[in-house]
């Protein structure tokens, strides 16, 4: 994030262990400079972290849903109702916030994040966009030979 609104022209389409090529993407050095950010997270203490960023030394602004948290799969336990249609408004909530994003800072490795990834580059029309995955890559096919780079969402 701090590389996005520095303006920083050297940050990659897709991390080195998959990539071809060195890539990079090329946005206007100010596009990101207000120094926002919009946490989507089913982690509480992922909010407390990140809100200690606007207390930092160049603070930023965190937006997130005001919703209860929590690791565990709240799909199960919603059950039926209305704590089910709640759920699944959240969900849409959350999803339509983070396409309405300029950049995202997301883990490919999620599948909340992969299809944040696809509806961007699709509906939201923001193919070149910079995405940057926090995974650090796929394992290579052993039974490949030889071995080649694989698809940068890991199938």
């Amino acid at each position: 994030m701090d590389a996005l609104c520095a303006g920083n022209q050297t940050l990659r389409v897709l991390y080195k262990e998959v990539a071809e090529s060195k890539t990079s993407f090329s946005f206007p050095r100010e596009a990101y400079a207000k120094r926002a950010v919009f946490l989507s997270t089913e982690d509480p203490l992922v909010v407390v972290e990140a809100l200690k960023l606007c207390a930092a030394k160049d603070p930023w602004k965190v937006i997130y849903a005001k919703a209860d948290r929590n690791n565990k799969d709240s799909w199960f336990s919603a059950g039926r109702g209305e704590a089910a249609r709640r759920e699944v408004m959240l969900a849409m909530m959350n999803l339509e916030l983070a396409l309405e994003a300029d950049a995202w800072v997301c883990t490919l490795t999620s599948n909340w994040c992969r299809l944040i990834d696809e509806l961007r580059m699709t509906i939201a029309l923001k193919a070149s966009h910079p995405y940057l995955s926090l995974s650090k890559g796929a394992k290579i096919c052993e039974k490949r030979l030889p071995p080649k780079p694989e698809c940068y969402l890991d199938w």
